[in-house]
């Protein structure tokens, strides 16, 4: 029967700090640690980038009534930044119903009435040119 110590065990701190990463017990992502004259100084990870799916699918977990520390804990992101995704979400969530093929009539509209004002100015130009010849 082995028989160990309590004072024989490696804290979890001691075992990620041999394998050259650190898990933060409140982030859990490593930081990397590099010792640079004599000094240990970590240097935090990327930035990362949310695609909008991605955004969706958390806000509308917690929309769900799934409680808003689990889901931030589950993608590990900030509370604050869950309530802007939030409030991003409902502030733009009337443009779904947004009929888009309206919107296209309206701009090809403006367009074609664009185009016509250029075309007139166009032949106005041109005649003022002939005449101070």
């Amino acid at each position: 029967m082995l028989i160990v110590h309590p004072q024989d065990l490696l804290t979890h701190r001691e075992l990620t700090l041999m394998s050259g990463l650190y898990c933060s017990p409140v982030r859990q992502t490593p930081i990397k640690e590099s010792k640079m004259a004599g000094n240990q100084e970590k240097t935090a990870m990327k930035k990362r980038k949310w695609d909008a799916q991605t955004k969706a699918m958390v806000v509308l977990q917690g929309l769900k009534g799934k409680p808003v520390a689990e889901i931030c804990q589950e993608h590990q992101i900030n509370q604050n930044l869950y309530y802007k995704w939030r409030d991003q979400f409902l502030a733009n969530m009337d443009q779904v119903f947004v009929d888009k093929e309206k919107i296209t009539e309206k701009l090809n509209s403006e367009n074609k009435h664009l185009r016509k004002i250029i075309g007139d100015l166009t032949v106005e130009l041109k005649k003022t040119e002939e005449w101070l010849k």
